[in-house]
């Protein structure tokens, strides 16, 4: 399973996973909004990149068979339900609450991978099981992933 997962400070957490749809990701997060489930598609909608500082910036790890692949560097803008990012119009199209218990578990699991991203190999075990809850929620969800 390939993951995108923003480096954490353990406080919040983001990570995406590729829906069956080329163009949409299932994404987790508790950040100042909550803590969620969403489907946030990729639009050919050109919207412009706002006048102003982007209201954040991080380096995103990039996870492919429990191996980091790459890291990728992430300019984002918040426009209510779009998104923009790296100049990438990403627009929620749904959104579910999850439980807080998962949240947490899955919050812990990114920033023990953020902590660790030079040796993933020691905690393989961990970023298998956030791929199980991952795969059981979008389940729940009746979220088509794509696995490998």
């Amino acid at each position: 399973m390939k993951l995108w997962i923003d480096e954490s400070d353990g406080k919040s957490f983001f990570l995406s996973v590729q829906t069956v749809k080329d163009n949409e990701q299932l994404s987790f997060d508790w950040t100042r909004k909550g803590h969620r489930a969403m489907i946030q598609r990729l639009t050919e909608e050109n919207i412009a990149t706002p006048d102003r500082e982007p209201d954040g910036e991080w380096d995103t790890l990039v996870i492919d068979s429990q191996k980091l692949v790459s890291k990728e560097h992430c300019v984002w803008y918040d426009l209510d339900d779009n998104d923009i990012v790296n100049g990438e119009n990403w627009l929620t199209v749904k959104e579910w609450p999850i439980d807080e218990n998962l949240a947490e578990i899955m919050r812990g699991i990114c920033h023990k991978i953020t902590a660790n991203q030079d040796k993933l190999g020691d905690i393989t075990d961990q970023i298998i099981e956030l791929e199980k809850l991952i795969i059981r929620e979008a389940d729940r969800l009746e979220v088509e992933l794509v696995v490998e």
